[in-house]
């Protein structure tokens, strides 16, 4: 870094976060008034919103479950991985269980004969699901203030724990009770008055913020960031259908904050998996190609194969490592419980000089 030049946090560069606020404006709001608003008969219309409707949830949403791997081709990782009993099985043996599991039930006749137990899976990945979500834009929205120099007070960060779970929990029980949100239902109605207090709680703490700072340039972001979030999670609160459209943010961040994981840490050539690795981040267009070609694969491909095989008792080894493919979304979930603490010595020392300096403007 040159004599003079101050150290800009990564989300202070104009295009990370320009993609994460922009994917909301981008994506989820056209495809949200697609759904919800009538449209005029516009030649091509319907294949347009088709087109971006692959590309948020195969081109970004299967593909950040699958960078995660990346991770796994860094030498340092693996060391940490493979340093305890207990790391072992979070990082290799539990992902490699939820595979296993997911072949297990969906390659045979599991989740006929054990319907109710089928059921109680399902649910509980709608529970993860809604969940991991909800905590990573709260972790988001902490690196974004961290990033910006916003220092609130110790009760906002609460409150906003508490609000993403608040908007998960409301969003599990629009799920439940069929897809639509029903103001005749107490449970919800209330909830979401409570969560709607808490927000603009929430937004007077930001308001105090800036009366006693005077720093608007370093509050507009968070702010603008906690506003998207919170509206893209009212989506799936209103109708669960809408979901999957106000993930564009969560998929877009994702990528954006596992760039400099795999492409700007440090790497040790003499372990082949570095080399490898190096090879991989000096040929982006590879990366990313094989991250595309792993989002067709499950979103297309597989699912096309499961129709040619069908449910033929020889073909059995074949079911099982398609539909164990299924699995690659909860086990995301499970090891993005571990990745991402700050607190964690072996993380904290990566990933604070990751985001937060030096880096030049």
């Amino acid at each position: 870094m040159s004599s003079g030049t101050k150290a800009v946090p990564y989300l202070r560069l104009p295009v990370p976060i320009g993609l994460i606020l922009g994917s909301f404006f981008v994506i989820t709001l056209p495809l949200s008034a697609y759904q919800l608003l009538p449209h005029p008969d516009v030649p091509g219309l319907g294949t347009l919103v088709l087109y971006l409707t692959a590309f948020q949830t195969m081109i970004l949403g299967v593909s950040h479950f699958a960078i995660t791997g990346a991770l796994y081709l860094q030498h340092d990782n693996l060391e940490h991985f493979t340093s305890t009993r207990g790391r072992i099985a979070v990082y290799f043996v539990a992902p490699l269980c939820i595979f296993a599991s997911y072949g297990l039930i969906y390659g045979t006749r599991f989740a006929v004969t054990y319907p109710l137990f089928t059921l109680v899976l399902f649910t509980s990945l709608r529970i993860f699901d809604f969940g991991h979500v909800g905590r990573q834009s709260f972790g988001m929205l902490q690196l974004v203030k961290g990033s910006y120099g916003v220092k609130m007070p110790r009760w906002t960060r609460n409150a906003e724990d508490i609000l993403f779970m608040a908007l998960a929990s409301l969003q599990m029980g629009t799920f439940v009770i069929g897809g639509t949100f029903d103001s005749e239902v107490a449970l919800l109605r209330w909830g979401a008055i409570a969560t709607g207090v808490l927000f603009l709680s929430i937004c007077g703490g930001y308001a105090w913020y800036f009366a006693k700072q005077g720093k608007a340039a370093d509050l507009w972001i968070p702010v603008a960031y906690l506003l998207l979030q919170t509206l893209a999670a009212a989506l799936a609160v209103y109708m669960t259908a809408l979901y999957a459209v106000g993930l564009a943010m969560h998929y877009v961040e994702y990528h954006v904050v596992m760039a400099p994981r795999c492409f700007n840490t440090e790497l040790d050539d003499r372990w082949r998996v570095d080399r490898f690795m190096t090879w991989l981040r000096n040929n982006r267009v590879v990366f990313y190609g094989v991250l595309v070609l792993v989002a067709f694969t499950v979103m297309t491909l597989v699912p096309m194969a499961l129709e040619v095989v069908g449910s033929s008792t020889a073909e059995f080894p074949l079911r099982f490592f398609l539909h164990a493919v299924g699995g690659l979304s909860l086990a995301h979930y499970f090891v993005e419980a571990f990745l991402w603490k700050f607190s964690e010595p072996h993380y904290g020392k990566k990933l604070g000089p990751l985001y937060f300096g030096p880096r030049e403007k």
